[in-house]
């Protein structure tokens, strides 16, 4: 990528290269990238948030939630974070916790419809994989 070879320091560069191996199923190579994201600017919700997704996708469930946890703590208003979170412990059968976080995430502005499915989830996540929210 080009940004990278301009400006290797650049965390959101290493962001976007990481959401376009995920997206493209090179999940170990996103992970790396989203991980490099995060060292260059550990307080980059969205970095943290993009590479939960992928694990979800690698089948990482655990470090999926343990990202989205960060991705949430490092900024609290980042919806689809509470979203994504939702969805891992809806599939977890922890109804009560998903159903909180979708109502976070609602009143933060965030709308998509409830999971009802294991499918649905797994659709959700990889409608959620990739997505960048504006800061």
């Amino acid at each position: 990528m080009i940004t990278i070879r301009l400006n290797p320091k650049l965390a959101e560069a290493y962001c976007g290269r990481g959401i376009a191996y995920g997206k493209k199923g090179s999940y170990d190579r996103a992970i790396a990238d989203l991980t490099e994201a995060i060292r260059l600017s550990p307080k980059f919700a969205h970095a943290y948030y993009s590479r939960g997704v992928t694990y979800w996708h690698k089948g990482s469930h655990d470090r999926a939630i343990a990202d989205f946890n960060e991705a949430i703590r490092v900024d609290p208003k980042l919806a689809v974070a509470y979203y994504g979170r939702g969805c891992a412990y809806w599939y977890y059968g922890q109804k009560a916790k998903a159903e909180e976080d979708f109502a976070h995430a609602k009143r933060l502005g965030y709308t998509s419809p409830r999971p009802s499915s294991t499918n649905f989830i797994q659709m959700s996540l990889s409608a959620l994989a990739g997505v960048l929210p504006s800061p």
